[in-house]
């Protein structure tokens, strides 16, 4: 509940802080940019807030985000946002309608450019080929839904599609434990622990996971599906499930 509080306390300062912003003698970039900024802090407050919850960043990859990609991550949470938005502020992320339409945060997230995937991604690659001339990620959940079993579940081709179009790179990130401690369909979140590993960057030239989107959506799926069992081989020890058991 507290923490739940804290995410609705700071979608309501988000809101002043748009009407505030907004109102700025200053270029509609930059203004935008300081709300990608605020962003980032919302999203670390409530994350760290769960004390009950030991969480850990792992960057294998040294990545620092100045470099525009398709940002790909497994799905298991409602934090999983939280999560991945406080990475980096020149992140923009590929919605679902229920999410871009939520009173409670339509505006802010409209404003800073996340776009619902409504019509298809075909439609969104001029808006985002702009955002990415000026530095900004894209954020996209390949699965579409969160997993409600944390297993890594079929991948839609719409980000390898884009990636393609763009010419930008892939950067893969991995989520453990989210899943664990607030599973789809619960409203409530329970201690354990969350790792975010930041893996190396899949070059937009690299033939390793095949020639074109349909074959790389294939190939990243497997890495996903590889990857994701040895994190889970590595971590989830008998001190891992305590919590969860008892």
């Amino acid at each position: 509940l507290a923490v739940f509080s804290i995410f609705i306390a700071g979608c309501l300062i988000m809101n002043l802080l748009l009407g505030i912003v907004v109102l700025l003698p200053l270029p509609a970039r930059n203004k935008k940019l300081i709300m990608h900024r605020c962003m980032v802090f919302w999203c670390k407050v409530p994350v760290y807030s769960m004390v009950h919850i030991r969480k850990k960043v792992v960057n294998l990859g040294n990545e620092d985000f100045s470099k525009p990609a398709v940002i790909l991550s497994n799905h298991q949470s409602h934090i999983d946002l939280l999560l991945l938005l406080m990475l980096h502020p020149r992140m923009i992320v590929l919605t679902t309608k229920w999410v871009w339409n939520n009173p409670i945060y339509a505006l802010v997230i409209r404003y800073l450019d996340y776009y619902p995937v409504m019509g298809g991604y075909e439609e969104l690659t001029d808006k985002l080929k702009a955002k990415t001339d000026e530095g900004y990620s894209i954020l996209v959940f390949p699965e579409g839904s969160r997993s409600p079993d944390s297993a890594i579940h079929r991948f839609h081709k719409g980000a390898f599609l884009i990636a393609e179009k763009l010419g930008l790179d892939l950067i893969p990130i991995f989520l453990h434990g989210a899943g664990d401690c607030m599973n789809k369909g619960e409203n409530h979140l329970r201690g354990g622990s969350i790792t975010v590993r930041i893996y190396p960057r899949i070059k937009a030239g690299d033939k390793s996971y095949g020639n074109d989107y349909h074959e790389r959506t294939k190939a990243v799926l497997a890495f996903y599906r590889r990857e994701y069992a040895n994190i889970k081989e590595e971590l989830e020890t008998p001190d891992y499930f305590r919590k969860k058991l008892i």
